[in-house]
């Protein structure tokens, strides 16, 4: 970043990614936030949200690098739609027919589609079982399925498993069903999508209806 960036920090079409991300404990050093001078222990809490809104809009393909001026609010910030989506990527298709709850941000990348226990979920496209079985981490019954083009999903807090590991599946075969199993309040899909290993928005790839 340039000295004279520091006079008025904000928006930077031409920014390298990396260069705003390290950026950000230094503005947080030199700038108020809310009006206020920020004090020693609230500074690396602040950092944290500044580094999870900057990966927030990495995670949506955006050619944009942000930084958040001096005072604004963090949830005022604008949603960047840019999605780079190549010509080549498989049909995707919704797991389930349920509207989403909870949407893809930093602290929570991926989506969750409430339906009833037993509901049966189905792939987001065809691709292979790599895993299907009991998560240890909180995911309760969990299927992961590979894609082509470097795709892959996790679909986790099944109540049943329909699918083994090896197994080809297609976007007619149901992979398991909706539960709570895990670490869930209620029954639902918790659906994780990857891009040659990244967590990426399922919403900027399946169909809206």
């Amino acid at each position: 970043m340039l000295k004279k960036d520091f006079k008025n920090p904000g928006y930077d079409t031409h920014a390298v990614v990396q260069d705003a991300l390290s950026t950000l404990p230094l503005l947080v050093k030199i700038y108020t936030y809310a009006g206020k001078k920020l004090k020693v222990w609230f500074k690396p809490t602040l950092v944290a949200m500044l580094m999870g809104v900057a990966f927030f809009f990495l995670q949506k393909n955006t050619s944009v690098a942000i930084t958040p001026k001096a005072g604004s609010n963090l949830n005022q910030l604008p949603v960047i739609k840019e999605t780079i989506v190549s010509g080549h990527n498989p049909a995707f298709q919704r797991p389930v027919t349920g509207e989403v709850s909870q949407r893809f941000w930093f602290s929570h990348q991926a989506i969750d589609i409430p339906e009833p226990t037993g509901t049966n979920v189905f792939p987001i496209a065809d691709g292979m079982v790599e895993f299907a079985g009991w998560d240890t981490h909180g995911s309760g019954y969990l299927v992961t399925v590979r894609h082509e083009d470097g795709f892959s999903s996790h679909y986790a807090h099944l109540s049943k498993i329909l699918v083994v590991i090896g197994s080809k599946v297609t976007l007619a075969n149901a992979i398991g069903t909706v539960g709570s199993t895990g670490k869930a309040t209620g029954s639902h899909l918790h659906l994780e999508m990857y891009s040659d290993g990244r967590l990426v928005d399922p919403e900027n790839y399946l169909p809206k209806d």
